[in-house]
């Protein structure tokens, strides 16, 4: 009986040792695949990024922007431990924006602002959030939300110096903002600016 045991427990120590050998072969080629794939979009990628512009430097055509900034934003989102992944979120981001289409760029910000919080140009995603959302959307809650995170999180920043300006004047009309800035600067709210003079 203590040698059937025995026997039994050789063979599943052997069946054990073959299913872990097997296990790592597997987990090499997937590995390899993974890898091959990573490799391969990679190389699509900076091939949409070579002729994405013209000489002049805009879009060769709003089509291949498009399809660029699609590409720049699935390969970041599929491969975030990648360095190249930030910087490709960001051109993304960018391009939704110079295509006029704020609430995707918006979208793609915010992704960078969930995936790569630790990240150099983090205050700079967060200031374009802001900035689109004002500017484009008029969505002022939005603009304000991210301004604040903004001067919350980066207090030293260039950035929050801008948004803690900039969030004073969200909502108001530019003869609003032009009284805010005739009193700070001293001058007096009905003095006629240059422009009123000529």
């Amino acid at each position: 009986m203590l040698l059937k045991m025995i026997q039994l427990n050789d063979k599943i120590l052997k069946n054990m040792k073959k299913a872990l050998f097997l296990s790592i072969i597997l987990s090499l080629f997937f590995v390899i695949a993974c890898t091959n794939n990573q490799q391969k979009r990679f190389s699509e990628v900076q091939s949409l990024e070579d002729s994405l512009y013209t000489v002049d430097g805009a879009f060769t055509s709003q089509e291949h922007a498009e399809k660029a900034m699609k590409k720049f934003k699935s390969f970041a989102i599929d491969f975030p431990e990648d360095s190249t992944a930030p910087v490709f979120l960001l051109k993304a981001g960018n391009i939704a924006s110079a295509l006029n289409q704020p609430e995707e760029s918006i979208l793609i910000f915010k992704t960078f602002d969930d995936l790569f919080p630790d990240h150099e140009m983090h205050a700079f995603s967060l200031m374009k959030i802001a900035t689109i959302a004002n500017d484009q959307l008029n969505d002022i809650e939005t603009a304000r939300q991210y301004y604040q995170k903004l001067i919350d999180t980066y207090p030293d920043s260039y950035f929050a110096k801008d948004a803690a300006i900039l969030i004073e004047y969200l909502g108001l009309n530019e003869e609003e903002q032009l009284q805010r800035i005739k009193e700070a600067a001293g001058q007096k709210p009905d003095t006629p600016s240059l422009a009123e003079i000529e």
